[in-house]
């Protein structure tokens, strides 16, 4: 969600790892936006796709720049995967514990939704970028939030990037920043979105590092099925917690979560 130079820093990186035989980063910039711009809804059972979800990833009506890309690999005879995604977005959040207090189960279901809509058969490794900002309290508070607020939110996305194996989160405090908010600096030789794209940079050589789980049954992505996972599993399902939403439809924790779990844990589902 970052500017085109920071996910050309992402790109960069991947190719660079030699993890993927041919790597392409899909990106979108929405400036300002909350995640609601993507995910409606506050609770479980309730959310919708958002307006930039529709237009970005998945629409029913094959519509979203996503689908039109995987349409073009397709044409040309090639097979694809998504392998991973990384987010840098929040800001908009930080004001209102109204924002952040749903900010972690509407990313999931983000996720979730990808794997459901693509029929993948793996969870996503992810990146999530924790805000900051500049640190003129005076200037922050023009914008109606308090040090404490962006404190919350960054404290919200960490749990975001440590909630699974497959998850990390990446700092985004003291880089250099050209306003209240973006990375930049108008002083550097290479641009003044120089750091953004190094920042971009760093960002994709954490994903490339993520594990890639056996399959969705595999929830400590230890490359394993064991006792650990299925500890794992119930705990999630337990609590709602969106590692356990493994069967369509997306958000309900039900019979079909629990049978898919078994699917993937016993192969069947290979």
């Amino acid at each position: 969600n970052a500017r085109a130079e920071f996910a050309e820093g992402v790109a960069q990186a991947i190719a660079g790892s030699g993890r993927y035989e041919r790597a392409e980063v899909f990106h979108r910039f929405h400036g300002g936006n909350k995640i609601k711009q993507w995910v409606i809804g506050s609770a479980p059972g309730v959310y919708e796709f958002g307006p930039n979800f529709l237009a970005d990833f998945w629409n029913p009506d094959g519509s979203a720049g996503l689908q039109e890309r995987i349409r073009e690999i397709e044409t040309a005879g090639q097979t694809w995967d998504i392998a991973g995604f990384v987010w840098f977005q929040g800001e908009a959040d930080s004001a209102r514990e109204y924002d952040r207090v749903p900010y972690p189960a509407r990313f999931h279901f983000m996720l979730n939704a990808l794997e459901d809509r693509f029929t993948l058969d793996h969870d996503l490794p992810f990146v999530i970028t924790l805000i900051d900002y500049n640190g003129d309290d005076d200037l922050l508070l023009d914008a109606y939030r308090y040090p404490e607020d962006i404190e919350a939110t960054r404290e919200m996305q960490r749990g975001v990037g440590d909630s699974t194996a497959i998850g990390a989160w990446i700092d985004s405090r003291d880089w250099p920043r050209l306003d209240l908010w973006h990375l930049g600096d108008h002083d550097d030789p290479d641009g003044i979105y120089a750091p953004s794209a190094d920042f971009g940079r760093v960002a994709g050589g954490l994903l490339t590092t993520r594990p890639e789980p056996l399959s969705r049954a595999d929830l400590d992505a230890n490359r394993i099925h064991d006792l650990a996972d299925i500890a794992l599993f119930a705990a999630s399902f337990a609590v709602r917690d969106p590692k356990a939403d493994i069967a369509p439809p997306v958000d309900r924790y039900d019979l079909a979560d629990l049978l898919a779990f078994i699917e993937h844990f016993t192969g069947v589902a290979d």
